[in-house]
């Protein structure tokens, strides 16, 4: 108003400019108008877009209170720009009920029977029947020996148990054949296994069936469901494979319940089924009770019956004292062998 003010003093026009009821922005402006401008032409371009305006706000308002003037305005712009920036399709489309089925590579892997073999430093042996039957004398280091050997197939899938409580998975057709002349291969190699790592039972796992069963030297014993060690995923190491609470005595795997011969470290023994040790599905289970203990006794082998006999481990004298140590129920103390 002050600028209007001095305007209208500058050009001395009568009366005060309050009278006009204009707010400072509209006083500004009048007061930036030059005055060639102010003629009947350039007021009848305001008044014009003043009616312009006005009508261009009662068409907002009106569209904005109608869904269906948004909805048509809208798609009337998408036709507007389809028919401007479009392209035809550069690819077709294909329902569900006319997808092809994608061919599958068929990978050919040689399927033969072959014999695997373990060895207590650490080496392993991949040998097909035909060449066993041509060299059957196994060559080894001068200090190392055969703990473990398997009859199975190029196609099957193996676990690897190792002493720091992993297993290693792989297939056989993934590993070099040898010949008994041969070391065979390094599995701290071949595995890649920790510098002091070893590799101490193999199992085969075609269908996961059955159970693996750990023996501790605390004197119990955990019977766990071989479906656990299955992944979907094609991991190649399981870590906690086994209970690493008390040292490990034994390792098996066992297609179904059967007898075991149990053997403590002074001299007494005991014969159970492993019936009587329950599932687990935990890998890592420290198991239950199966051999009670005195102080200073430990579990010191547990061998399948047919194990036992062929490494003369029983007891001698009539099949009789193999009943006679016989547990019905766990824990159990065993007996001294008659």
């Amino acid at each position: 108003m002050k600028v209007l003010s001095e305007t209208c003093k500058r050009y001395r026009f009568v009366g005060d400019p309050v009278g006009f009821r204009i707010t400072n922005a509209q006083a500004e402006y009048i007061a930036e108008i030059r005055l060639r401008y102010l003629n009947r032409e350039y007021l009848l371009n305001r008044t014009k877009e003043l009616d312009e305006l006005k009508n261009d706000i009662a068409r907002l308002r009106d569209l904005l209170s109608s869904e269906e003037k948004i909805r048509a305005l809208i798609a009337a712009q998408l036709k507007d720009i389809a028919k401007t920036y479009g392209a035809e399709r550069r690819t077709g489309i294909v329902y569900e009920q006319h997808t092809p089925e994608a061919e599958q590579e068929e990978i050919l892997i040689d399927d033969y029977n072959l014999k695997i073999f373990l060895t207590e430093h650490n080496y392993f042996k991949k040998i097909s029947l035909v060449s066993m039957r041509a060299s059957s004398e196994q060559y080894l280091k001068d200090d190392d020996k055969i703990i473990q050997g398997l009859e199975t197939s190029n196609r099957a899938e193996v676990l690897f148990f190792s002493s720091k409580c992993a297993v290693y998975k792989t297939r056989l057709y993934d590993l070099p054949d040898c010949k008994a002349s041969s070391l065979g291969e390094y599995l701290t190699n071949l595995l890649g296994l920790d510098a002091d790592e070893r590799i101490i039972y193999m199992a085969e796992a075609n269908d996961y069936k059955g159970y693996m069963l750990f023996g501790f030297e605390n004197g119990k014993a955990a019977k766990v469901i071989f479906e656990g060690y299955a992944t979907k995923a094609n991991r190649k190491k399981l870590v906690n494979a086994y209970s690493d609470k008390s040292p490990l005595t034994a390792i098996h795997y066992i297609a179904g319940d059967c007898d075991f011969y149990l053997a403590r470290s002074d001299g007494k023994s005991m014969l159970i089924n492993t019936a009587l040790i329950s599932a687990n599905t935990s890998k890592s289970s420290s198991g239950m009770q199966v051999f009670s203990l005195k102080r200073n006794t430990a579990l010191a082998a547990m061998l399948p019956v047919e194990a036992a006999a062929a490494e003369g481990a029983l007891p001698s004298g009539e099949s009789g004292d193999l009943e006679y140590s016989r547990a019905d129920r766990i824990p159990s103390a065993g007996h001294y062998t008659r």
